[in-house]
């Protein structure tokens, strides 16, 4: 998922390398609960300036180096909602009328987040007999995933 940071331009050295230890950078960041990683690849725009741009860590000071002048502002909606992803953990087991019951325990934004709930999950009376019933759903935001319809479940349809 590719944030949006907010720069200034007149920072920025003829290779187009920004400085990322602004105060609008670092408030974004914090806006964003997201900390800065080698590699990354991030929009930067100051309101009228747009690229795309690689962070990088240099001589312990955060840049974003640009790898693309934009003509146009990027949607930032599009881009952010298009490539994150959620992961919803629940839990789904026959009760005693044959029925499916469903608890739906959390969403993460990682894998990883969500299989150490399911750890602890497990951890708890309710589900500690019925261990092989969760379920790990990845679902990208901004996208319709339920297109087909409905089916109902009757006893003839078996």
């Amino acid at each position: 998922m590719r944030h949006v940071l907010p720069v200034n331009f007149n920072n920025a050295d003829a290779d187009g390398v920004v400085r990322l230890n602004t105060r609008g950078v670092l408030k974004a960041l914090g806006e964003l609960s997201w900390a800065l990683t080698e590699g990354a690849e991030v929009f930067i725009t100051d309101g009228e300036i747009h690229a795309s741009a690689v962070v990088q860590l240099s001589d312990g000071i955060w840049i974003a180096r640009v790898t693309q002048w934009l003509d146009e502002p990027f949607d930032t909606k599009r881009e952010t909602l298009c490539e994150q992803k959620i992961y919803l953990l629940q839990h789904c087991r026959k009760n005693a009328d044959r029925e499916d019951d469903y608890k739906m325990i959390g969403a993460y934004g990682t894998a990883e987040a969500a299989e150490e709930a399911m750890a602890r999950a497990v951890q708890r009376p309710v589900f500690k007999d019925y261990p092989d019933d969760f379920q790990i759903v990845e679902y990208v935001l901004g996208q319709d995933h339920w297109v087909d319809g409905f089916f109902v479940w009757t006893p003839d349809s078996e």
